[in-house]
């Protein structure tokens, strides 16, 4: 027997074993675990399920099986088998870890099953009840009452006086399980009894119809009971026997169903929070009430809709103090005020005294501002409603949504004062979309298109208006006047001491006529005075998007007095507010208005609470960050020293705008011939526009009648008509101003064939000073014209460059859409019509740019001017953005779109002597048959050529991109260039990126004094971004600082006026019990919000602040002003020390003294943390020399040179980073160092010049 295992095992190990893990369906096998006969499988069904134990019999095994646990003999060797395939490994197992509860679950999970069953049943079920009632019965229990026993149902009855909605589980004999029932189904006279404390009451009839059928809403589903009401002869009203038991009747007449304030004080919170509609939470109460059976029970969401309504606000007039005539204290406010307004901002008699407005330096101003940001959401918009009955909104212009008739009034007068004004408001940003050229069609369907909101900068909204087909400057209008007339219009003398702040996304356009439209409309007319008080700021991100002008006017980086007002809050309450507008669009007017009012004041009420500790947190970031941005400007005025004296004497205030913008042209040229006082001094610049117009719609009509012979759409050909009829309308206004300002071009106008200017406008020309030559200019007297013609000419062809970019920008990522995403047939046709206008509109921006340059070129602009060059389509390539990079990118350019500089397409991939060394007479190498044979020179042969051809060929037949017209009108296609061309060596060369992509090199061609000029500039910038930073963000501390005293003022004002409501002797004792309360929640707001202050450890209080604050700033302008003025503060850089030394060692060994610097040890005022070595300077050296300070500072080595330097270290000295550029020049000069000798110029230069000496 013994025998025949052994057999058999050895037979077994000699055959190739499966692996389990690789074939198992069931799991992955684990190593054995201890005290179990068999592996483990870990189930993969589920990731938190544990590893189960696949348990293997061990019991049953016969006793006469020893053999199993004897040593296994070694297995024969084996001849290798050629067609075996391997078993690859199994991969290593993944282990899955539970956590604590799911593995301590898993562990009790039968246990808990068994608790669970038990609640379907009771203990002494059918036992009698201790009540004694004659056979009652232990059959009915609460499920939501504690510890409470089974009893009879008249015990249960008793026992649920005080809790009528309770559900009771009543046992069934005869079915077997327990059943709900409501409270009036437990046996006559059941139900609810009111008026006397849950008691009967004598007066009501129980027997003959006393009772009847009502519905009470409860949190735990809706129940059809019975409501027996007081009819005692001096009883309450039915509505008010339902209110004092916490029961809001659905109705004030017949009252039939109520809402329990519980179930109405859990869905508000529930919806302010969540934003759970009333329908939703209707629908899970009727499946608390039946869980499968759920359509049985009442549906009551329209009642509950009324209902919640009403509720809502009661509790927003309870919370903000209208019941208790909270108004008579503040009597700035407007009547009636249910808003919650900011804690910090200043409210003047609220939170600031008038002592602090008394601070009358203009450098803190920012101490007394208000700050109003301005934002609009298109996705709280609305869906209109058929009927034609309207009500008014609960709350109606007493919280944040303006007042429904004032505002539809407003409008009214705006909508007959457009119709009726000729010179619309248009921005003049061509980055801003958002007035001008808004999508239509998204508003589509809706009456409302969005609302816009008013908010200050810590977030707390103060008003909101609806907007009606778009984004205009008529709702920002009415949204800020409402806003401040909410928190209440100042004297005219409080005016003066306020600064005003306001950031918009559209502001760039919207503050040009802001005061004209406040001026011209009589309810706005209120606030003009604070209007034009208004310092105007466009959010920073949003700002990106503008053009370089609106960055410089309206950031608030380079903007005094604004902290850290970036403006980008505004857009922070949409994140919430948006949870509601799926909900609010589908609402009448009414409703929406009160929804978010409601959530706009759960929004302002949150922001009040978490105030204190934001306030922390930016008053601990702003003084991290200001004291970071100091020590970079100290460092930097270390660094140019010489020249910070010079820089303190500008304009912080002004401003150099691009010249190169078409409209700051026009004004500048407008305001010139303004100056000139002259008939037509308006009619100029107006006529120069008009002409420029006039042939960016030649060029239009030509491409499109081009796209239309390619792609024969008739949209195109459309497009062209009504173009044409635009033109002409054009040439009409046009020629009314050329009689004027031309009147020498008459007979010319007059020759031009009356079929070009009926059929074809696009081909007339304009008879302008760029359509002569300049013999004909001259002889005509075009000098004013042309100059001006020149200027707008050249603004204009920016502009277009500008155009192109993005229009090649937005044809490159369509297509590369189109690529990857145009999978059906419809994509793919919407996809290639996308592409076909993306590249009209390129053609027609590149035809523009031809005709506008030519046209400048004729009024004697420069051709070489490299920043309007010829531009081809080849020059708008550039590499996309969206892809990966592909093989090759590395040695393309963009370009010359891209670049503004010159892109050498004859660059060469790969460089080869272009003669053979072999073949060369000086040669000792003798060619022999292991020689390789003679190279030929690297031309280009007839191959190559014609292979280059090809490929160009090609890639011509698939580009299908359709060629902008020609501007001479000659043609409708432009004979564009070859993108592909052949090099000198006869390989294709790569497709080149455009010069426009390219920024064009400032060194070619710049003398030694330019480029010190250029750098000096450049140093001056870096200077006065790095001042306006550290001012910047030393404003944000300041301001903070006094807003957290402001908070904690406001909470103890608060605490104060409810202290004072609650002693008004003629109140009920429950209306004062909850002002003392609410008094005494605003005293613990105010005791937190001085705990979290004293944690910042500012040895400041309420009195001092504005000292301290003073002090601060006086502070840092002595260490600035010290540092601006020291003169030698190069010698605290290695450089520095070197000068002193080597002035040192000339005056002790030459008869003519050098003169030293006039240094000394405290020349750098001690800025305590901040560092004293400038912080962009290295010391170039290998060896380790003792810090500058230590050589200043000891006596004993007060002439000791510092470690010396051999011309070995000076490659390391080239390769190390170097000292700013700028600051070796200017000290080099100081000490007498020929800077105009090439050698000695640079850093190594200067520093070997002084070794030597």
């Amino acid at each position: 027997m013994l025998a025949k295992l052994r057999a058999a095992h050895e037979k077994a190990l000699q055959e190739e074993p499966l692996s389990f893990a690789s074939h198992s369906r069931v799991g992955t096998v684990h190593a054995l675990q201890p005290g179990l006969s068999g592996p483990s499988v870990a189930a993969t069904s589920h990731p938190l399920r544990r590893t189960v134990p696949i348990l293997q019999p061990t019991a049953n095994k016969p006793a006469s099986i020893p053999s199993l646990a004897l040593p296994s003999p070694s297995p024969l060797p084996r001849e290798p088998d050629p067609t075996h395939i391997p078993i690859p490994d199994p991969p290593p197992s993944i282990i899955y870890e539970e956590p604590p509860l799911i593995s301590d679950f898993n562990e009790r999970k039968a246990r808990i099953e068994e608790l669970m069953f038990e609640h379907h049943t009771a203990a002494n079920l059918g036992e009698a009840c201790p009540c004694g009632t004659k056979g009652a019965e232990r059959t009915t229990v609460c499920r939501e009452c504690w510890h409470l026993p089974a009893s009879c149902s008249h015990c249960f009855v008793r026992h649920h006086i005080n809790n009528p909605t309770h559900w009771a589980e009543v046992w069934s004999k005869k079915r077997g399980y327990f059943a709900p029932h409501d409270i009036s189904a437990l046996g006559p006279g059941s139900g609810i009894y009111l008026g006397h404390g849950g008691e009967k009451c004598i007066h009501a009839q129980h027997d003959d119809g006393g009772d009847y059928s009502f519905i009470v809403v409860d949190t735990n589903g809706v129940h059809s009971t019975k409501v027996y009401f007081c009819k005692c002869y001096d009883g309450l009203p039915p509505y008010e026997q339902l209110l004092s038991a916490r029961l809001f009747p659905s109705t004030f007449r017949s009252p039939r169903s109520a809402f329990t304030f519980t179930l109405l004080n859990t869905f508000h919170i529930h919806h302010l929070e969540g934003a759970q509609t009333a329908y939703s939470f209707m629908a899970a109460l009727r499946h608390l009430t039946n869980k499968y059976f759920f359509k049985d029970a009442a549906d009551l969401y329209d009642q509950f809709r009324d209902v919640f309504s009403l509720w809502r606000l009661l509790v927003a007039e309870m919370h903000q103090g209208q019941m208790h005539g909270i108004d008579s204290h503040f009597p700035h406010r407007s009547t009636g005020n249910l808003a919650i307004f900011c804690p910090s901002c200043l409210e003047l008699g609220v939170n600031t005294r008038p002592e602090e407005l008394a601070i009358n330096d203009p450098k803190f101003r920012h101490l007394n501002q208000v700050s109003f940001s301005a934002d609009g959401n298109f996705h709280a918009n609305h869906y209109p409603k058929g009927s034609i009955i309207k009500r008014l909104s609960l709350s109606n212009g007493r919280a944040y949504v303006t007042e429904t008739e004032a505002y539809r009034v407003y409008k009214v007068r705006q909508t007959v004062k457009a119709a009726s004004d000729a010179n619309k408001e248009k921005t003049t940003c061509s980055f801003l979309k958002a007035v001008n050229r808004q999508e239509k069609a998204k508003f589509k369907g809706t009456d409302i298109s969005g609302i816009l909101n008013i908010q200050c900068h810590h977030i707390f909204i103060l008003a909101s208006v609806d907007m009606e087909l778009g984004e205009k400057f008529q709702y920002a209008d009415f949204a800020i006047y409402w806003a401040l007339l909410r928190r209440g219009v100042p004297s005219p003398e409080i005016v003066k001491l306020i600064d005003f702040l306001f950031s918009y996304d559209i502001l760039c356009a919207f503050h040009i006529k802001a005061e004209e439209r406040f001026s011209s409309d009589d309810a706005l007319l209120k606030v003009l005075p604070i209007v034009k008080k208004f310092r105007y700021l466009i959010p920073l991100v949003h700002v990106q998007n503008h053009k370089d002008n609106c960055d410089y006017l309206y950031s608030c980086s380079y903007t005094s007095s604004a902290g850290h007002f970036h403006g980008e809050t505004a857009e922070h309450a949409w994140t919430y507010l948006n949870l509601f507008a799926g909900q609010g669009r589908q609402m009448s007017h009414a409703n929406r208005h009160d929804l978010y009012n409601d959530a706009f004041g759960h929004w302002n009420f949150k922001k009040m609470m978490q105030l204190p500790s934001q306030l922390f947190s930016d008053l601990v970031s702003a003084k991290e960050t200001q004291e970071e941005k100091t020590e970079v400007f100290i460092g930097l005025s270390k660094l140019h020293h010489d020249k910070v004296a010079q820089w303190n004497t500008e304009d912080r205030e002004k401003r150099n705008l691009t010249t190169t913008d078409r409209e700051v042209l026009i004004q500048q040229l407008q305001a010139d011939e303004e100056s000139k006082d002259t008939p037509n001094s308006k009619s100029l610049p107006l006529f120069v526009k008009h002409s420029i117009s006039i042939r960016i719609l030649q060029q239009k009509i030509r491409c499109n009648l081009a796209m239309f012979m390619k792609t024969t759409q008739e949209k195109f050909k459309t497009s062209a008509q009504a173009l044409r009829i635009q033109l002409r309308k054009t040439f009409e206004r046009f020629c009314q101003l050329q009689v004027l300002l031309a009147p020498q071009v008459i007979d010319d106008v007059a020759a031009i064939c009356p079929d070009v200017i009926e059929f074809t406008p696009e081909l007339q020309p304009l008879h302008m000073p760029s359509d002569y030559n300049e013999v004909s200019q001259v002889k005509l007297g075009f000098g004013q014209l042309a100059a001006a013609e020149r200027k707008l000419l050249e603004g204009t062809a920016y502009d277009t460059l500008e155009k192109i970019r993005t229009s090649v920008r937005l044809l490159s990522a369509l297509v590369g859409d189109e690529k990857s995403s145009a999978y059906s047939q419809s994509t793919h046709t919407r996809a290639k019509a996308a592409i076909i206008d993306a590249t009209l509109q390129r053609d027609i921006n590149l035809a523009a740019y031809t005709s506008l340059r030519s046209s400048l070129l004729r009024l004697g602009f420069p051709s070489d001017d490299p920043g309007l060059r010829p531009l081809t389509l080849a020059d708008t390539y550039r590499k996309p953005t969206q892809l990966r990079r592909a093989v090759g990118d590395r040695g393309r350019n963009d370009g010359v779109l891209w670049t503004g500089g010159f892109t050498n397409s004859e660059r060469r991939e790969t460089h080869r002597p272009l003669i053979n060394p072999q073949a060369l007479d000086e040669s000792d190498v003798v060619a022999t048959q292991s020689s390789q044979n003679l190279k030929r020179k690297n031309n280009a042969s007839a191959t190559s050529q014609k292979k280059a051809k090809l490929e160009a060929g090609i890639k011509d037949k698939a580009n299908h991109t359709p060629q902008p017209p020609s501007p001479d009108g000659g043609s409708h296609q432009t004979n564009l260039p070859d993108v592909v061309e052949s090099r000198e060596d006869g390989v294709p060369a790569e497709k080149a990126e455009g010069w426009i992509w390219k920024i064009q090199s400032s060194s070619k061609d710049m003398t030694d004094t330019e480029v010190e000029a250029y750098l000096s500039e450049s140093d001056k910038v870096q200077w006065f971004r790095a001042e306006a930073a550290m001012l910047r963000w030393q404003e944000e501390w300041e301001r903070k600082l006094l807003e957290f005293f402001r908070c904690i003022c406001y909470f103890d004002k608060m605490a104060n006026v409810w202290d004072v409501m609650s002693r008004n002797p003629n109140q009920p004792v429950g209306k004062a019990a909850f002002a003392r309360k609410t008094s005494k929640v605003y005293k613990e707001m105010a005791m937190r919000a001085r705990k979290v202050f004293d944690q910042l450890k500012y040895p400041v209080t309420d009195s001092t602040v504005i000292d301290y604050i003073k002090a601060d700033r006086a502070s840092l302008e002595a260490n600035s002003e010290r540092c601006s003025l020291s003169s030698n503060s190069a010698e605290h850089s290695y450089l520095g020390f070197v000068f002193k030394c080597a002035a040192r060692a000339v005056a002790s060994t030459t008869a003519t003294p050098v003169p030293e610097p006039n240094v000394t040890t405290n020349a750098i005022p001690d800025f305590g943390q901040h560092r004293q070595s400038l912080p962009h300077t290295r010391i170039p050296t290998t060896q380790n020399p003792p810090p500058p300070s230590s050589w200043n500072n000891s006596p004993s080595q007060a002439n000791t040179p510092p470690p010396s330097h051999s011309a070995t270290t000076s490659p390391a000295l080239s390769a190390s980073p170097r000292t700013p550029i700028g600051l070796e020049n200017n000290t080099a000069r100081l000490h007498g160092v020929d800077t105009s000798n090439p050698v000695e110029r640079g850093y190594l230069g200067v520093l070997n010049t002084v070794q030597s000496i």
